[in-house]
């Protein structure tokens, strides 16, 4: 550990300011109680848990003659040593940055999340992905949580996602090829992706998109995500062939900020980024009809379930197909497949 972290800075803020360690060798971390309160009565010698600031357990006493828990979690110090801990030293150095997730030697395995694949383990898109009605557009449901709540459990540390879309379906279409841009943000990261074209498609024809070209978050690596997270899906029927002119647009966009990820996609650390390659992107597909424009809103405490293989369906579409000169003409419409997948860890520390 090449430098001393912010959580070394606060042990020894805590130190020079006068914090005790007293003759149980614990010390008190101000902030590090859990649901205690004023309400929160108990008898002398009564403890309970708590959460120390490493993510270490600790321990809440009762205050003599108060009949309340203390606000202060009594927490382990960790290794004074000077400089930065040592990976492999036997010791695991919490006040200097190691945990189970940086330095497993010193610190054992980060527990398992219950509710999500294990990042340690290979992750691969999913043979059989579950369908998840409520993330349909339109029609998705009200998602109900599949880890008894709504809520992000406190086992587990934020989903590590990859998304794309991976399948198209001409409900209504001419014959033509389509390709789809498709952009995500979070706020804080963004993603983008121009699928490479069809085939020619007829009503009740599909096809299907390799995972490199369809990925439009996590194109690089499982992408970190604890916010809400919107999705804009665009997609382009082929008249005067500008695809290639839409791919250049989009890197010029992206720029240095980009970072290569798929075939044709591109994995930024800033949220808005990604919308102006997209925006680039759609900007040049003029001569192109652009028949399918879709948006949704993905909770964040849904995307943890979203690691486990999950699958929904985005239905639009518009302009005119069908007909001749005119006569039974009627209103292009598609279908895309969309799936997720991922991981996510134990947590160690509070998040």
């Amino acid at each position: 550990m090449g430098n001393i972290t912010q959580s070394a800075t606060k042990w020894w803020v805590l130190l020079l300011s006068g914090a005790a360690v007293g003759c149980s060798g614990t010390l008190a971390l101000p902030g590090g109680a859990i649901d205690a309160g004023p309400d929160a009565s108990c008898a002398a010698g009564d403890t309970k848990p708590c959460t120390c600031v490493s993510g270490a357990m600790g321990t809440l006493s009762c205050i003599p003659g108060t009949n309340q828990f203390a606000t202060e979690c009594q927490c382990a110090p960790p290794d004074m040593a000077i400089g930065p801990g040592v990976c492999g030293d036997g010791v695991c150095n919490l006040g200097f940055g190691e945990d189970c997730t940086m330095c497993p030697e010193d610190c054992g395995q980060c527990p398992k999340c219950p509710y999500a694949p294990s990042c340690t383990e290979a992750v691969g898109a999913p043979i059989n992905p579950t369908p998840e009605a409520n993330l349909n557009y339109p029609n998705g449901g009200p998602w109900a949580g599949d880890y008894g709540g709504d809520q992000q459990p406190m086992s587990c540390g934020p989903a590590k996602l990859r998304i794309g879309i991976t399948k198209i379906l001409a409900n209504k279409n001419d014959g033509q090829s389509i390709y789809c841009i498709v952009q995500a943000t979070d706020g804080v990261a963004s993603g983008a992706a121009i699928t490479n074209k069809t085939g020619g498609l007829n009503d009740g024809d599909s096809y299907s998109f390799d995972p490199s070209v369809g990925v439009f978050w996590g194109q690089k690596d499982l992408a970190v995500s604890k916010n809400n997270m919107t999705i804009t899906y665009n997609c382009v029927q082929v008249n005067k062939d500008v695809w290639g002119a839409v791919l250049m647009a989009a890197g010029m966009a992206a720029g240095q900020a980009g970072q290569f990820g798929g075939a044709y996609g591109w994995a930024f650390g800033l949220g808005d980024v990604g919308l102006q390659a997209a925006g680039a992107a759609l900007a040049a597909t003029a001569g192109d009809d652009n028949l399918f424009n879709a948006q949704q809103v993905v909770d964040k405490n849904e995307l943890l379930d979203m690691t486990n293989g999950k699958t929904w369906t985005i239905t639009a579409g518009g302009g005119s197909c069908g007909g001749f000169i005119g006569i039974g003409t009627h209103a292009c419409q598609y279908t895309l497949t969309v799936e997720s997948w991922g991981c996510a860890d134990g947590k160690p520390v509070p998040q």
